[in-house]
């Protein structure tokens, strides 16, 4: 066998590199969702270098808190140590200052030798303890895994038997930050009372999303969240507020939904479909455009594209 591979004389007839690049670890997601939240504390169940990667690029993307772990290794794998190893860490996170809340973060090396959840504790101390099963083989995105993550905190955490909001929107899904700002601003034109913005910062926000009027999805790949809204017998809108005829279809969706004023939200709804038909108009598109994208949003910008020509 030679000492020394050579890589490139594969690519010798020509043909485009056969190499196939590699995202990173999806459970990355899962973490920018959990990082963000006050009084939130993550523990990760894993290895020492998928600690390092996930925690380095966590704190890159703006994390200010640790993200704690125990210490597994192969001796500790083959000990049997995973859950006695989880529980300290679990203790010493649900010791930070203001820590309500302590999700698990489990990963490949945790899921293969087996982290039962009946032996984690459900609350210790203040924080209540929510494991969060994120996989890489078994999740391939990372909106996927911030599905996974909301999900398990809704189910956990939601507060069914309060007095219900009948007149609150979820809107469920990442975007840019003024963007929740300027949607519930013309909701509340339609006489819509309150929205939710999920994933967000807040665990009171993650109680009260249970009880809303309805739930608008803003991203197509929030599904295990959706089938948890449609489990509590809350409404679904479709579509998304982009675009002309996208924003007119959702407004009339979202004033249907929490049965808003009908004439109210055809007003408003006109408007800002004439607002947005000027906006378009006043800069006429030609030629073609490639979008591209991974977490559905990019299906919105395309159909805002063919309608700016």
């Amino acid at each position: 066998m030679p000492d020394v591979i050579p890589l490139q004389g594969a690519q010798s007839d020509g043909r485009p590199c056969q190499l196939h690049p590699q995202s990173m670890c999806p459970a990355f997601g899962a973490l920018r969702v959990l990082t963000r939240i006050e009084g939130c504390h993550p523990v990760m169940a894993t290895d020492a270098g998928c600690l390092y990667g996930l925690t380095f690029v966590t704190h890159f993307y703006g994390a200010r808190k640790s993200i704690l772990a125990p210490a597994l290794g192969t001796a500790e794998l083959m000990s049997g140590e995973i859950v006695e190893g989880t529980r300290a860490a679990i203790d010493t996170a649900a010791q930070e200052p203001g820590c309500r809340l302590v999700p698990v973060v489990s990963l490949c090396v945790a899921e293969t030798a087996g982290l039962p959840e009946e032996m984690l504790p459900k609350r210790v101390g203040d924080a209540d303890v929510i494991l969060v099963r994120v996989p890489a083989y078994a999740v391939h995105s990372h909106p996927e895994a911030k599905d996974i993550a909301l999900a398990a905190l809704l189910r956990r955490l939601g507060d069914r038997d309060g007095i219900p909001a009948e007149k609150t929107l979820v809107l469920l899904g990442e975007v840019f930050p003024a963007d929740p700002l300027a949607i519930d601003a013309v909701l509340r034109r339609m006489g819509v009372e309150a929205t939710i913005v999920l994933p967000g910062r807040s665990i009171g926000d993650l109680r009260r999303a249970a009880r809303a009027g309805a739930v608008a999805p803003l991203h197509p790949f929030y599904r295990e969240s959706v089938d948890l809204f449609r489990k509590w017998d809350m409404p679904v809108v479709g579509g998304a507020p982009v675009g002309i005829s996208g924003t007119y279809a959702w407004l009339k969706s979202v004033g249907a939904l929490l049965n808003l004023d009908p004439d109210l939200v055809e007003q408003v709804a006109g408007e800002e479909r004439a607002k947005a038909q000027g906006l378009v108009q006043s800069m006429p598109l030609q030629g073609r455009v490639l979008v591209s994208g991974y977490e559905g949003s990019e299906l919105a910008y395309a159909r805002l594209l063919i309608e700016a020509g």
